[in-house]
């Protein structure tokens, strides 16, 4: 920012920009690191193929499934915490929740299913009046 905008109050608008930019900026590092280690996998693959990978027995294959298992879960477990993290400072909006797990849908459902045993419950009652 020039010099001169400094003894003055920012606005909310540039203070919401200032962000915006500065959060882009840190994803487009992240992304860029990211990125950086696949191609270091992709060429150290490249290599072993090269090379002529041979037959490997049980125990590293159990060890290459276990690291690309938890390579997995640690990136969808990042991607989870990166959407969380831009719908909370508000740059993305919420996923819409699911009927089932919605409280107000789950408690219309549970008075329509209430109000329909209360009506066959006073027809029962209605008809045992009557004999």
């Amino acid at each position: 920012l020039p010099a001169e905008n400094s003894d003055k109050a920012m606005s909310t608008e540039d203070a919401i920009k200032l962000i915006q930019i500065n959060e882009r900026g840190r994803q487009g590092k992240q992304r860029a690191r990211f990125m950086k280690e696949i191609r270091k996998q992709e060429e150290l693959e490249k290599k072993v193929k090269e090379l002529g990978a041979t037959e490997t027995d049980p125990d590293s294959a159990a060890t290459i499934i276990q690291k690309l298992f938890r390579g997995f879960k640690t990136m969808k477990q990042a991607r989870l915490m990166r959407e969380e993290e831009l719908v909370f400072i508000g740059m993305k909006q919420p996923e819409p929740k699911p009927r089932e797990t919605d409280p107000v849908a789950r408690q219309s459902d549970i008075r329509s299913r209430r109000k329909i045993i209360q009506a066959q419950n006073k027809d029962e009652y209605e008809e045992a009046l009557v004999n």
